[in-house]
């Protein structure tokens, strides 16, 4: 009996070791919705290569995203938000660290495809609003909206085109508008373009018109896990650059 409890003794500390090596890390991504489609593709890649490793993300719109983090009410290890005042008060204030670029955007100006597309000059774009609507982002709780309005008073077209703007709550469901005609044009990120075959390019804003858009991802105050470091570290990899590439990021 006392051989068989000394036995027992010598084996649960390796039991308790090898179930120590065996355990899964996981992680929680907040992030906000126009990242949706690569950080799919990046965390099934990046599952590939640690697939001892479980993610999960939750999409939200920019100012529920910093809402959630500034509040401490979010319980992701990692957020990904667009830079922004609302990024740059979470840094001030520690709720956010170790911050890196995971892409980067431009803005364009898209139509249905029975829009008006023959404009070659910002200055033509309140002509293509005499019978139709301009689809934007709530500039309340997206970043992307606040954007498109800087970018319509910097051309100095904002109060010909603000009785024709129609606010919607996310890029997407903007970019759904142009798609079902409920609006036939929109201002979107070049990337949301990309994934429809319903909508075209009228034009392309040069990158001197509105702010950078770049895209970040970082930690959350409360975590200084080594696994979110290797997956921020990862985005900087040819295989995550590769993919944010395919989808239209810079």
């Amino acid at each position: 009996m006392k051989a068989s409890k000394t036995a027992l003794i010598l084996i649960l500390p390796a039991v308790m070791f090898f179930s120590a090596c065996q355990k899964d890390t996981h992680l929680q991504i907040l992030a906000i919705f126009s990242v949706k489609d690569p950080l799919r593709d990046i965390i099934k890649a990046y599952k590939k290569e640690n697939p001892k490793t479980r993610i999960g993300v939750s999409f939200k719109p920019s100012g529920t995203t910093y809402n959630e983090i500034n509040g401490d009410q979010s319980n992701a290890n990692l957020a990904i938000m667009l830079n922004s005042e609302w990024l740059d008060n979470l840094v001030n204030t520690n709720k956010l660290h170790t911050v890196k670029t995971f892409g980067k955007n431009n803005l364009l100006l898209v139509g249905s495809i029975y829009a008006k597309s023959s404009i070659t000059t910002h200055s033509d774009i309140p002509t293509l609003f005499v019978n139709d609507q301009l689809g934007v982002n709530d500039p309340a709780s997206n970043v992307s909206g606040k954007l498109t309005l800087d970018l319509l008073k910097y051309y100095n077209i904002y109060d010909n085109v603000k009785d024709k703007i129609r606010f919607f709550p996310t890029t997407r469901s903007t970019l759904q508008a142009v798609e079902t005609s409920r609006v036939n044009y929109a201002i979107i990120y070049q990337t949301d373009a990309l994934t429809s075959d319903s909508v075209k390019t009228i034009y392309t804003f040069p990158q001197e018109s509105y702010a950078p858009i770049i895209f970040s991802i970082g930690i959350v105050s409360y975590n200084d896990d080594e696994e979110c470091k290797k997956f921020i570290n990862y985005i900087q990899t040819e295989n995550a650059q590769a993919i944010l590439d395919t989808l239209g990021f810079l």
